[in-house]
């Protein structure tokens, strides 16, 4: 019987939880860290960002993802269960930068086959 509850249950923690950090350290865990069967059934991730990953040239309204943090977010596009991603923005309260990172995130997902991703910018202070 325990074997039986374990084997139903063992992916609950995965399917139910919301995976939230730093993208160099929460896509690193999702994508290394966890065995193949575990991170495919991951559905939502919040990723938080500040002008680190984000401003190209460290200028608003100059929204450009860097270089690494386009790479991490194809790494996660590859994650089979990813249903929505959350970008908690920690930066000025600008609407074209929250809509220039809500275009750039879903283009990055886009162009890895990822459309059906939903995207979702919030801005902290």
């Amino acid at each position: 019987m325990c074997r039986q509850v374990y084997f139903e249950a063992r992916l609950v923690p995965f399917t139910c939880n919301v995976f939230a950090g730093y993208a160099e350290h929460v896509i690193e865990l999702l994508v290394t860290s966890f065995a193949p069967e575990q991170a495919d059934v991951v559905s939502t991730v919040r990723i938080n960002a500040d002008a680190f990953a984000v401003y190209r040239d460290g200028k608003i309204p100059d929204v450009g993802l860097k270089k690494w943090f386009t790479s991490e977010l194809a790494e996660l596009a590859m994650l089979k269960g990813l249903k929505e991603v959350t970008l908690a923005w920690f930066g000025s309260d600008v609407e074209i930068v929250r809509e220039g990172l809500l275009w750039e995130v879903s283009g990055v997902l886009g162009e890895a086959g990822r459309a059906d991703v939903k995207v979702v910018v919030d801005h902290f202070p």
